[in-house]
Parts: structure tokens; sequence; C-alpha cells
């Protein structure tokens, strides 16, 4: 900066002194009292300021000279049509905030439009293993469980809806059974939470790829909002949305094991990556 002042006096001194163009000349234009204001007041915010606060609180001064003209300011606001930033500042970037918004709804919606996901029967429980059906009921009690733990808003109606009653255990159940410490500590599903599970899980595999490889969609709330056809016929109530919110619990569980899978094959490595033996297991059906 004292370089270029000084390159800026050498030229005034030649307009002035030589060639007689100027007749004064005003030496305190060349101070750098700008710049120890600007730093005053990033101090004042912060007395010794990081790299980060600096960041942070030149943000905040910036914005504050823009929006607003202090009362007892020794300049004038510039109104000179040709300034971008201006006093309506605030506006549009609240317009341009908008305008990204509805950009960004429109390429939702046509990316969301051009996947397609169908529905799954009765019929296509066949294509998953008997084993599977097995470890995938285990994963729909820690579904509840992990509700429970949660303290959603739900009533005890719509909650023990999606629970065992029956007398006797469920016949999928023989990995809840051996993975139970002691009664209670493990919730079992109805069989209509079953098969909605059962069709989320298929519904899943065949779309995970194509929605891992998504740009502009919420891939659970688009897959959430594609599976609520699961729970037609059952007797499921939906005063408190339970059967939503159990799908969003079921679609991130499945999202989360199915990347340890891919990060797995990305990295072609044989090195440990699960932390417990339920997480090693629910990742076997990914």
């Amino acid at each position: 900066m004292l370089v270029a002042c000084q390159a800026l006096i050498e030229i005034a001194e030649d307009l002035m002194v030589n060639r007689k163009i100027l007749r004064f000349f005003l030496l305190g234009r060349f101070t750098q009292d700008f710049v120890e204001n600007l730093f005053s007041l990033i101090r004042f915010r912060l007395s010794v300021p990081n790299a980060l606060h600096f960041k942070l609180n030149l943000r905040v001064v910036t914005l504050a000279q823009i929006c607003l003209l202090s009362n007892n300011s020794s300049y004038f606001q510039d109104t000179d049509e040709e300034v971008v930033l201006s006093t309506d500042f605030l506006a549009a970037t609240r317009k341009l905030a908008e305008a990204r918004k509805e950009e960004e709804s429109l390429e939702q919606l046509m990316e969301g439009a051009a996947i397609c996901v169908s529905e799954v029967s009765d019929s296509d429980l066949s294509l998953l293993d008997s084993w599977e059906w097995c470890v995938l009921y285990n994963m729909a009690g820690s579904v509840m469980r992990s509700l429970k733990n949660m303290n959603i808003t739900t009533c005890e109606t719509c909650f023990n809806s999606l629970l065992w009653h029956e007398e006797g255990n469920h016949p999928c159940s023989i990995v809840l059974d051996l993975m139970e410490y002691k009664d209670g500590a493990l919730f079992a599903v109805s069989e209509s939470c079953f098969k909605a599970t059962l069709k989320a899980e298929i519904t899943f595999r065949q779309m995970r790829d194509i929605l891992t490889d998504a740009e502009h969609i919420d891939v659970v709330r688009f897959l959430v909002d594609a599976l609520q056809y699961v729970w037609d016929g059952t007797t499921v109530p939906s005063c408190h949305d339970i059967r939503t919110k159990y799908l969003e619990r079921f679609i991130t569980m499945r999202f989360r094991t199915y990347a340890l899978l891919r990060r797995r094959q990305i990295n072609n490595t044989s090195a440990k990556i699960y932390g417990s033996k339920t997480m090693a297991m629910h990742t076997s059906v990914a």
C-alpha cells in the first residue's frame, strides 16, 4: 500500500509541478486512516481475533457499512446509479435466496420425476432369503427401540399398533430372541409392520444405487414418500404419523449401513469397519 501511495504522489507531483495541470494536491487523501478505522472496528468486537473471527467480523462490519449510514460519519452515502451495493442489499439478498430456492425446488422436481419407484406386492417378498427375514425382523425391532428412545410425539395406541401382541413369538424372531438378554429389552414388531419392512427393504435394494448418485433430492424423504403404499390394508393409525416416522428411521439406518459397504468397496481394504456385531449383521443384508 505504501508503494502505491508513493507512486501516486510522484504522478501528482509531475502533474502539478512539471505540467502544471493540478492547482493543489491533498495529501490527506493518501493516508491509511480507513484501514486503521477498519481494524479498530474489528478489534472493538474482539480485541485479539484469530483468522476465523477476523473473517466473520469483517463480514459483519462490511454489511453494516453497506446497509446502514452512520449519523456521526464523515462521509456521504454514495448515490451513483452504477454502484452495485446499495441500501437495498438485504432485500436484494433475500430475493436472490428465494430465486435460488425456487431453482433448487425445480431441479428436485425434475430429478424426482425421472426416478420411477415400483410397488412391491406380497408375492415379491420371496425375493429375500429366509435368513434375511430373521435379520430384518430384528432390525425392525431396533427401529422401534430407537423411536422409543427418541421420545417422539406419539400415543400408546399408534406406537403399540406396530408391536407384536399375539401369543408366542413371531416365526422370524429367532435372531431377536437370541439377542434379547432380558424380557422386554428388545421390541418385536407386528406382522403388518414386518411386511411393510420387507417391502421397504426390497424397494431400497432396487433404488439404492440410483438414489446414492442423486444430487438435488432428499433421498430419505423421497423414498419415504414413495413407500407410503406399504401400509395399505393395515390397521396402523395415522394420528401421530407413526408410519412415516418408522419409515424415516428404517431408511436412514439402511442408507448408513449401505454407506459402510460402499466405503469398504471403495477403499478395497479388509480392515474391520464395524463397531459391533449388530452393525455387522445389519450390513450383511446390505
